[in-house]
């Protein structure tokens, strides 16, 4: 991002990052409704497993067919657990925001996992939840960075 001040007379530029705190904390709820969204609605067109059921501590879920997500898609829902999971939080400085997800298994999802027996590839669900909005999320931090700055004129001392 670049940034380009040009000051014409003598001025001190006051800085109040006031706008900047409120797009930071606006940003970080919109990546999260878009990434939960994605989970939400993502299509389940990957390999077909056949399961005989079992209990996660927040959602039950039933036996039977479940699709899983094709790699490189956004993961299937199965029991919305890593949905639910996804926050955004505001730096307490007011200088950023982060998204993230509390399940165990989201940085696994998002970026992919080896074992012994297989090798699974990311199926990125929050870099594509940032990607969808990152123009306008740009767009809106230099605006507020211009707003918040305030250029106060300076007295020329006389020689």
């Amino acid at each position: 991002m670049k940034l380009e001040i040009k000051v014409i007379d003598f001025a001190t530029a006051e800085y109040k990052p006031s706008e900047l705190k409120k797009v930071f904390r606006a940003a970080s709820t919109e990546i999260v409704q878009i990434a939960k969204q994605m989970l939400r609605s993502a299509p389940s067109n990957g390999r077909l497993y056949y399961g005989s059921g079992g209990a996660n501590t927040d959602r039950p879920y039933k036996p039977g067919r479940h699709h899983a997500s094709a790699p490189g898609g956004i993961p299937a829902q199965f029991t919305g657990v890593t949905a639910s999971k996804i926050k955004g939080v505001p730096f307490k400085s007011g200088e950023g925001f982060f998204v993230k997800s509390n399940a165990f298994w989201s940085s696994a999802l998002e970026y992919g996992h080896a074992t012994k027996k297989e090798k699974a590839s990311g199926r990125p669900f929050l870099d594509k939840a940032l990607a969808l909005r990152s123009d306008s999320i740009t767009r809106r931090i230099q605006d507020a960075i211009e707003q918040d700055i305030k250029f106060v004129k300076e007295k020329v001392p006389r020689k």
